[in-house]
């Protein structure tokens, strides 16, 4: 056996390359037979931690009676419509854990719309931090969905020298603990010979004691590898109080077979990334036209990101913003209207119509918050669908949508109307975020059989109504709304119990 002169830090098989943490997700039994038509949903939620380069495992089985030509199968598919496959397909061929990496490197899926189907650029890690993840198979049943999530490390990490005798000492490795990552990269080069494959052996030896801690094999053909592990992983090993550990250091000896020679490439310390404080969620919630749903506490696809539990950001990019509009929005903590900010709503404006990345950011500890747009493409016109809402409808729940006449302006007209009192608004894309006019629009109809005419000049922001009964034609007035009648998003009147956010003289309040 000939001796290497080359020293390294290495441990071995039952020391992890990482320490990662496993996050049981979901479990049951689902059997998907031949039909396809079996599938279950995690919610985005579970995933909030995951990032690039953790796995998701699959413990499935097949099937007995196997129908489909490619045997069982385990698809992992987004929860939009259309249900693309966003990771190859898990073939099962007998059971097992099955597993993928999460990736944040762009893939295109398809998604279901009016018009058919359209590509979407998108991340693994994308779709199941925003829209969860859908599981469906054929002749195969899933017990498990499990994570798991390693620790993060900075881009940049710390070289360590070895002296002569390829020693490092404890003082080198005073920075470092816990989940901090020390990696050491060798090479083996020059001829194995057949007969002596896999037999070199590497021993971790501790300086003072002399103690060997672990012992591995060596790759059994030439190349470059390396090794990892943390600091909590290394200290373990290094328990022993015979081995000095604490006073001296570590070594590594490398032997070898035959004409085979291993060389020191590189030793590397990483200090794993801050993890930021248990903290609160905070959700930022307002204009569809902005953030896709409208005025939604609870919606995690508007979930502010931070690092150090403080300092929250939440960006939304390719998002189209019109001159003269206003588009409001609070900051909600914990899914709830319990606490929010700013007390009245924050506003942004822009002074071009065009496409814009909007950052928002909020401080949980002054609740200050600050905005900025950045332009990145240019808008045509801008095209609403205007409709109105109301009792004129016979419930807050309907629209009743307006076209646009060769005056240019928006019309709808309502038929064998009922004498007695109405109130309506006209709102902007089916949606409470802007409404007009600022209280509701209030009329009385005299006889019944009348007809109803509203009118929307998109330009001055007018709201008309004429009244056309056996008795001839009368204008409707704007009326401010009774105190302390409410309404909710959907249009609904509600009493004085109700809490969370509402309508109140055409402006958008929060009930504590």
């Amino acid at each position: 056996m000939k001796k290497l002169f080359t020293f390294i830090v290495v441990l071995f098989a039952a020391l992890s390359v990482n320490a990662a943490t496993s996050k049981t997700i979901w479990t049951g039994s689902e059997t998907f037979d031949e039909s396809w038509s079996g599938s279950f949903k995690i919610e985005s939620t579970e995933f909030a931690d995951l990032k690039a380069g953790d796995k998701v495992f699959i413990t499935a089985k097949p099937e007995t009676a196997v129908t489909w030509q490619w045997g069982s199968q385990v698809f992992i598919k987004t929860a939009r419509d259309g249900w693309d496959a966003i990771v190859p397909t898990i073939n099962v061929s007998a059971a097992g854990e099955f597993s993928f990496e999460v990736s944040d490197d762009e893939i295109t899926i398809k998604e279901k719309n009016d018009q058919g189907e359209n590509e979407v650029k998108t991340s693994i890690l994308k779709e199941l931090q925003e829209k969860g993840m859908i599981v469906q198979g054929i002749d195969a049943t899933v017990t498990k969905v499990s994570l798991l999530l390693f620790p993060s490390y900075e881009a940049e990490g710390t070289a360590i020298e070895f002296d002569q005798w390829g020693q490092i000492y404890k003082d080198q490795l005073a920075n470092f603990s816990g989940d901090d990552k020390i990696v050491f990269t060798y090479e083996v080069a020059g001829t194995i010979e057949s007969d002596k494959i896999g037999w070199g052996i590497g021993y971790l030896k501790s300086l003072g004691g002399n103690i060997t801690l672990a012992e591995f094999s060596l790759p059994a053909s030439i190349g470059q590898y390396s090794v990892a592990f943390t600091m909590d992983e290394l200290e373990a090993a290094l328990a022993d109080p015979n081995t000095q550990y604490n006073t001296y250091g570590v070594a590594m000896n490398l032997w070898g077979q035959g004409t085979a020679t291993a060389s020191r490439v590189s030793c590397v310390a990483f200090k794993a990334k801050g993890t930021a404080p248990a903290s609160d969620t905070w959700t930022v919630a307002g204009s569809g036209a902005i953030f896709g749903s409208t005025w939604s506490e609870t919606d995690t696809a508007n979930d502010m990101t931070s690092t150090d539990g403080v300092n929250f950001t939440f960006k939304k990019e390719n998002v189209t913003l019109e001159t003269g509009t206003n588009y409001e929005f609070k900051v909600v903590k914990n899914h709830s209207w319990d606490e929010n900010y700013p007390a009245q709503n924050y506003i942004i404006t822009v002074d071009e119509t065009a496409i814009y990345t909007v950052t928002i950011n909020f401080n949980a500890d002054t609740k200050e918050i600050t905005h900025s747009v950045e332009k990145t493409g240019s808008a045509g016109p801008v095209s609403h669908t205007y409709s109105v809402i109301g009792t004129i409808n016979g419930d807050w729940n309907v629209d009743t949508d307006m076209t646009k006449g060769d005056d240019g302006l928006y019309t709808a007209t309502f038929t064998d109307v009922k004498a007695g009192s109405y109130k309506f608004k006209v709102r902007v894309d089916h949606d409470w975020s802007i409404s007009y006019p600022g209280s509701d629009y209030e009329l009385t109809v005299d006889a019944d059989g009348s007809t109803v005419t509203v009118t929307f000049n998109e330009e001055s922001k007018e709201v008309k109504a004429t009244v056309t009964s056996a008795t001839g034609i009368q204008t409707a007035k704007i009326v401010g709304l009774n105190s302390g009648v409410c309404y909710n998003l959907a249009g609904q009147k509600v009493n004085a119990s109700y809490k969370g956010l509402v309508i109140k003289n055409g402006k958008k309040v929060v009930v504590k």
